[in-house]
């Protein structure tokens, strides 16, 4: 499962670009984390979130942006930063 982070700031948006255990912690998480996913386009994830937040009553936000990999988690980072990732960032708004 992938673990969540606070202190995240998200993004701003770009044009680019139950019973069960669910592939992305958006059950657990509270407002304020985030979560990153290396390597997906935002517009599958997009989709998936957008059909699976109202069934939790909860509102998120999804921003194509770059991470590298630290100790502490995923940081955010320049493009063109050594060790740069670039995948979709979700964070939980409400």
């Amino acid at each position: 499962m992938l673990e969540t982070q606070k202190s995240i700031p998200i993004p701003k948006p770009t044009r680019k670009g139950a019973g069960r255990r669910r592939k992305y912690p958006l059950d657990v998480m509270e407002v304020g984390e985030m979560f990153f996913v290396p390597g997906l386009t935002e517009n599958k994830l997009t989709t998936y979130i957008s059909a699976v937040a109202p069934k939790l009553g909860r509102k998120f936000t999804t921003r194509l942006t770059t991470m590298v990999e630290s100790l502490d988690g995923w940081q955010p980072c320049d493009e063109d930063a050594e060790g740069a990732v670039h995948g979709v960032g979700v964070w939980r708004t409400e």
